[in-house]
């Protein structure tokens, strides 16, 4: 038997970790927020099979017998992970969301000694890797988005979400409207 959402939903099966073409494992401990998509209700933004990351906003928790899926809204997707030799190969914004890669800040004190990321407030501002397709007003019209891939963006603190990329470098995903400004 197989379930079909209704009223605009995704059906996303929520993974721990991904297999790989070498039967090695990606894990992705403690997430719940990423899947494979089940049954896409019709969209056309993914297809069955895809691997995303989605906001936990919205998601609606399914138990089906053995099956637990997470009923979700289209507009609360954020990434399609692409995964190539069992590695992760691309991450593609969707929707309304960009990727960017946050500027690295490295202090020295004027002992010579260099304080570690960890040590110094992170920067908020940083360039723009990718974007999304954008959001669709009420009548389904596509709104462009203002952002464009090589921007460099203002964006507030404790905004987006964190994600690593193919190289375990850190990213963040933001929604178009966090943006504060663009740096020219």
């Amino acid at each position: 038997m197989k379930l079909k959402p209704i009223f605009n939903r995704i059906f996303v099966e929520p993974v721990t970790e991904v297999a790989t073409s070498s039967k090695l494992f990606i894990p992705f401990k403690g997430f719940r927020d990423r899947g494979r998509v089940q049954n896409t209700g019709g969209s056309t933004l993914v297809k069955e099979g895809d691997l995303v990351k989605y906001a936990l906003r919205g998601v609606r928790d399914l138990k089906f017998g053995e099956l637990e899926l997470h009923s979700v809204d289209p507009k609360d997707l954020e990434l399609l992970i692409t995964m190539e030799d069992g590695k992760m190969s691309e991450i593609q914004p969707l929707n309304d969301r960009i990727l960017v890669r946050v500027d690295e800040v490295q202090e020295t004190l004027a002992s010579g000694f260099i304080l570690p990321n960890l040590a110094v407030e992170k920067p908020q501002q940083g360039t723009v890797l990718a974007v999304g397709t954008g959001r669709y007003a009420e009548n389904g019209t596509p709104i462009p988005m203002l952002i464009k891939v090589g921007d460099r963006v203002l964006f507030p603190k404790q905004s987006g979400n964190i994600v690593h990329d193919k190289d375990g470098k850190e990213l963040l995903i933001l929604k178009d409207d966090e943006v504060l400004a663009t740096v020219k």
